[in-house]
């Protein structure tokens, strides 16, 4: 998704908010890992100008479901993570991170996907005390005992 950033650069110093709803799908979901889906992917916050230079900061948030990582039930979660970017109309070789502007736009596709899939956590939970999955019957712990004891070593 592109923003127009040319007030930014016209009035450098003012602060302009943003706000910019993402489509999950194609090549933009295969940067999640397998067996999780986002959907509602959207970035607000603020971007401003400075001497060729557009500083852009918000928040990414979306919708993540995948399984319990004990009980494989389905859960579904919400994500936010920060988004932080420079970019510039010049390469500058002292930040590597600094992305080249296009014209007056800047692509945040990128940005706020790579976030996002940094705020994922690292395994998904039903709730924290998911007791899982028997290893003998498969019966979900969570809604009983199964009758088979739990081997001691």
């Amino acid at each position: 998704m592109t923003l127009d950033v040319s007030p930014a650069l016209r009035q450098p110093g003012e602060q302009f908010p943003y706000s910019i709803t993402l489509a999950v799908e194609g090549d933009e979901a295969a940067r999640f890992p397998d067996g999780v889906e986002v959907r509602g992917a959207r970035s607000d916050g603020t971007y401003v100008g400075g001497g060729g230079t557009v500083f852009v900061r918000g928040m990414a948030s979306a919708e993540a479901s995948s399984r319990c990582a004990r009980c494989l039930a389905d859960v579904v979660q919400p994500i936010e993570a920060p988004v932080r970017e420079v970019f510039g109309t010049d390469a500058d070789p002292n930040d590597p991170e600094r992305r080249l502007l296009q014209g007056y736009e800047v692509d945040l596709t990128d940005a706020v996907f790579t976030s996002l899939a940094l705020g994922l956590p690292i395994r998904f939970l039903c709730r924290e005390d998911c007791k899982g999955l028997c290893p003998v019957c498969g019966a979900d712990l969570n809604l009983g005992p199964c009758g088979h004891e739990p081997k001691r070593e």
